[in-house]
């Protein structure tokens, strides 16, 4: 079975399974042969507004396909991804938009903006880049990678996540009627 270090790492996913679920995933994953079978067991038990989740936890840990090639470490590190300041100037322009109408719209400052133009590794904080990503309207996916190139992420465990992922996905992306919602419920609001 699986061992036990990755079985309390396999039981941390348990938090995108359904509540009422969780105990009955808890004892398949324990018993799970081998990473493959756990990841099949999360997979039927994950709530739909999660899906997806696990697949891509599974990946970044290794876990993957069965017989996948590995890369060594030398190899990860030459693989030079986009970092966050460079990809969002590249969705700009493959929206057709101009740099006013994103910052304007993400609720961010010119001076802020032009700081992350100018400035290749700029990590920008959660609340800046969520409201760039808005402003571009970008779908669930496109914003996770985007947030993902600043080595931010959403969490089924902050409720003002789960408060922009609900926007994000019924196409809702106007940074001002997020923020709404966000301070009645007593949360940072989006922008600078």
């Amino acid at each position: 079975s699986v061992s036990d270090s990755q079985g309390a790492e396999y039981r941390a996913l348990l938090g995108w399974v359904e509540p009422a679920k969780r105990e009955e995933a808890l004892k398949l994953i324990s018993g799970a042969p081998d990473a493959m079978s756990a990841h099949e067991i999360i997979g039927r038990f994950v709530d739909p507004k999660f899906a997806g989740r696990p697949k891509e936890w599974f990946k970044w840990h290794g876990d993957g396909k069965a017989g996948a090639e590995t890369q060594s470490l030398e190899e990860i590190i030459s693989n030079d991804e986009k970092q966050f300041s460079e990809r969002l100037l590249e969705l700009i322009d493959e929206k057709g938009m101009k740099d006013p109408d994103v910052y304007k719209r993400a609720n961010i400052d010119r001076k802020l903006f032009s700081k992350i133009r100018c400035t290749p590794d700029y990590k920008p904080r959660k609340r800046t880049a969520v409201a760039l990503a808005l402003a571009l309207e970008l779908g669930y996916d496109e914003m996770v990678d985007l947030l993902g190139r600043a080595g931010l992420a959403f969490s089924p465990s902050s409720r003002a996540d789960r408060i922009v992922e609900y926007f994000v996905k019924n196409g809702i992306y106007d940074v001002q009627t997020i923020n709404l919602s966000l301070f009645e419920h007593g949360e940072e609001t989006l922008g600078d």
